[in-house]
């Protein structure tokens, strides 16, 4: 089935509503997300160097997702595993489908901010 009018219709708002639920949330989810991680891919290798670390995490952070979120649910093992190793993607990606919304999580850092001593 081609997707793509259906993923414009999901993504873009058009002006004429297509009236009718046209295929699975998740199925068109996984269409954006295969196209998403393709762009990135893609990017990566056309980017210089500074950049692409950028679209690599994001890349990364895509790919977690899609194993994350596969399947119409959140997977407990794959998600507890990249909470162990947050740093590797930087984001973790979180989609809760009844309330179409998602959750970003990532790792802040911490900085120590010093305040110069106020002479006396």
């Amino acid at each position: 089935m081609d997707l793509v009018p259906s993923v414009y219709n999901h993504l873009v708002l058009p002006p004429k509503l297509p009236g009718r639920e046209e295929g699975t949330t998740l199925e068109l989810s996984q269409n954006v997300l295969a196209r998403l991680i393709d762009g990135c891919q893609r990017l990566v290798s056309l980017t210089p160097h500074t950049l692409s670390k950028t679209f690599k995490g994001l890349y990364n952070a895509l790919l977690a997702c899609r194993e994350i979120n596969g399947r119409s649910f959140v997977d407990k093992t794959s998600a507890l595993r990249y909470f162990r190793d947050i740093g590797s993607c930087g984001v973790l990606i979180l989609w809760v489908a009844e309330q179409n919304a998602a959750v970003l999580v990532y790792a802040a850092k911490r900085h120590v901010t010093y305040l110069p001593c106020l002479p006396h």
